[in-house]
């Protein structure tokens, strides 16, 4: 009551201090007995909290563990366990857990093995499936085998059924056959041989050193454990598997082996059946048709011996007739004997002769060319004198001449040239075609070539008004051994012809190697080095049909007496032969108003090539090259007629002269005209 009173109002303001007072004394014990009551329960507050946590964490951590668990063997890992050791609840949880993991990975275990086993067999009876003969099925069966059961040696044996019955090797798997040892076992001996003798499978373990090798390409191995199996065919052995393994074959193994054994000999059995089948069908067939041949015969005996019986009434009359019949067809065919051996003779003979003017138009054709050379020889010399004379008067040093008479000695000094080109090249032609023609080898440089040929036509080309470029690609031959000579006649006979026959434009002339694909069977120069040089121009064109005559003698693309280009049409028959005996060749591609591209085609190392076409003199210590024929000794020439004396001056007015003209169509075209005085 004494608190009570305390806590009623004092209206007396001056006492307020001492009631103040008062009441803090009085509040101060309840005020610690309240903290004390608030520090209790926040301790209480804090103890609990930290007890539930610790009773939370021991709880929730198995369980975490538990889930983590299930999480993996869900997952396919039926290897996972729990490490929960308590004695709680959670603890036979975990203990229940871990048993329940042994008994699913027992049962994985068991599946695998079933699906290992059962996919083993069945891979094995897809392999065996068909109608394979004996051999390629023990081949097959073998590896297989060896292939499921990670074997490195294996062999198959089959039974040969006899007098004497054995066990021959028709199959293997990396085996290598060693001396001294056979492939073929009798019963009882060898462990092949004691496995079909017992009908029992025979396992060896620890198999000694050397007994037999695992060989590989980097070194061999022995191994270490030997499994025999015979296969059986209601009780029959119809052949053994030996395998051999580095390790030890396991249950599930060996109970593939036993579940094959089965199917092998099944599939062995049937394979043999087939066999047996096929040759019981082929001999089957072979008798069908003796008997049908048999049957034929007897049938067609039968009717013969009719026709015989019918034949047997007329025989005496036909036989008489046959007499006669025979008597004439001896006599016909004694005269046929008569009349072939005639003919026999006629053809040995028109064959003689055939060979003999074979004989006399090849000694023709080289007289015709040792004259036509001779006679071009003959001509040179008084032609020379002629064009001295023409370019003496041409020139007209004295001043005698008028206008018209040294034009007309120069018309007389270029027809002149004209000849003389014309004398020369048939010179040539006729010493190619009479197997004259010298060649000197040596080496010679394309850059020296292109020099030649732009110092020699450029002047003609800039004063003709068309573009001459000359070039060599990177990789051009630098250097071919070839003819020097013979190869610049040809080279300036195609650039001659590409300059004549183009008006615009240019001739572009390019040393290079033949391009990919190019066809070079007629010189067989194909996938040899070579030098290419091609000539381009921008001129006439020449069309497909005559592109075929170009390179005959005396023809040209213009061949008309109103032609517009000159020439004798000697100088690419001239070129592609020459090309020819240096054993390359000339190609051309042309479209008329498109202009014309010649390539000239020579092999790195030339070698004449004779065929009574061509010689070769070697220079001084220059080396012979290999494959060069030697040349064939020409016939030595008959020495020229001695010359006529030329008395056309000394014919007088009344003597009488006779004209001949003979036209010699074999020597070009030329005519010899003789006058011969007095008749």
């Amino acid at each position: 009551m004494p608190v009570l009173a305390a806590w009623r109002p004092i209206p007396a303001i001056g006492l307020g201090l001492v009631i103040k007072m008062d009441e803090a004394e009085a509040l101060a014990p309840i005020n610690r007995l309240t903290m004390g009551f608030v520090v209790l329960g926040l301790v209480t507050f804090l103890a609990a909290l930290t007890l539930s946590l610790l009773v939370a964490r021991t709880i929730s951590r198995p369980i975490a563990i538990l889930t983590h668990a299930s999480t993996r063997i869900a997952e396919g890992d039926p290897t996972v366990r729990t490490d929960v050791h308590t004695d709680d609840e959670i603890g036979m949880l975990a203990s229940a857990f871990n048993d329940m993991a042994a008994a699913l990975e027992q049962n994985h275990k068991e599946s695998a093995a079933t699906v290992w086993l059962k996919s083993g067999i069945a891979r094995l009876n897809h392999a065996m499936s068909g109608d394979s003969p004996l051999e390629v099925l023990s081949s097959v069966v073998i590896k297989e085998i060896a292939n499921t059961l990670d074997a490195q040696l294996g062999a198959f044996y089959l039974a040969q059924r006899g007098d004497q019955p054995a066990l021959s090797l028709v199959g293997s798997y990396a085996y290598k056959k060693r001396k001294n040892l056979s492939n073929v076992f009798k019963p009882g001996e060898g462990l092949v041989g004691q496995a079909a003798l017992e009908k029992q499978q025979i396992i060896i373990g620890n198999v000694p050193d050397g007994y037999v090798t695992v060989t590989s390409g980097l070194g061999e191995r022995a191994p270490r454990f030997i499994c025999v199996t015979p296969f059986l065919y209601e009780d029959q052995v119809k052949g053994v598997i030996e395998i051999g393994t580095f390790t030890e074959l396991t249950d599930l193994q060996l109970d593939y082996l036993a579940q094959a054994m089965d199917a092998i000999a099944i599939a062995v059995e049937s394979a043999q059946g087939r066999m047996q089948l096929t040759r019981a069908l082929e001999e089957s067939r072979a008798l069908s048709e003796k008997l049908q041949s048999q049957q034929e015969e007897l049938q067609a005996s039968n009717e013969e011996l009719e026709e015989q019986t019918q034949r047997l009434t007329m025989s005496e009359e036909r036989l008489k007739a046959q007499q006669e019949a025979l008597q004439a067809a001896n006599a016909e065919l004694e005269e046929k004997n008569e009349l072939l051996e005639h003919q026999k003779q006629e053809v040995e003979r028109g064959r003689r002769e055939i060979g003999k003017k074979a004989e006399e138009l090849a000694l023709a054709s080289k007289y015709k060319s040792e004259f036509l050379a001779n006679m071009s020889h003959e001509l040179r010399t008084p032609l020379n004198s002629l064009l001295l004379l023409a370019q003496g008067l041409a020139r007209n040093k004295d001043g005698n001449l008028t206008a018209d008479q040294v034009q007309s000695a120069e018309i007389v000094y270029n027809s002149g040239n004209d000849l003389l080109n014309l004398i020369n090249e048939i010179l040539d032609l006729s010493k190619i075609e009479a197997g004259r023609t010298d060649f000197h080898f040596g080496i010679v440089r394309v850059g020296e070539l292109a020099d030649g040929l732009r110092s020699f036509f450029g002047q003609i080309a800039e004063e003709k008004g068309i573009k001459l470029d000359i070039s060599i690609r990177p990789e051009a031959l630098a250097e071919i051994t070839s003819d020097r000579q013979r190869v610049e006649q040809i080279l300036r006979n195609l650039v001659s012809n590409a300059i004549k026959f183009t008006d615009q434009g240019g001739v572009t002339v390019t040393f290079d190697r033949p391009a990919p694909g190019t066809d070079l069977t007629r010189s067989r120069l194909g996938g040899h080095p070579c030098l290419a040089v091609s000539v381009r121009d921008t001129g006439i064109g020449i069309s497909q049909e005559q592109q075929k005559i170009i390179f005959e003698a005396f023809q040209q693309a213009d061949g008309s007496t109103a032609r517009r280009y000159g020439g004798t049409g000697l100088g690419l028959s001239i070129s592609r032969e020459l090309t020819r005996l240096l054993g390359g060749e000339i190609q051309v591609q042309s479209e008329p108003g498109k202009g014309s591209s010649f390539t000239l085609y020579l092999p790195a190392a030339a070698t004449a090539r004779d065929g009574n076409a061509g010689r070769m003199r070697k220079q001084a210590a220059k080396p012979s090259y290999p494959g060069t024929p030697d040349p064939s000794p020409l016939p030595t020439p008959p020495p020229p007629s001695p010359p006529i004396t030329d008395d056309a001056a000394s014919i007088a007015p009344g003597d009488r002269a006779v004209l001949v003209v003979e036209e010699t169509r074999n020597l070009g075209g030329f005519c010899s005209i003789n006058v011969m005085p007095g008749g």
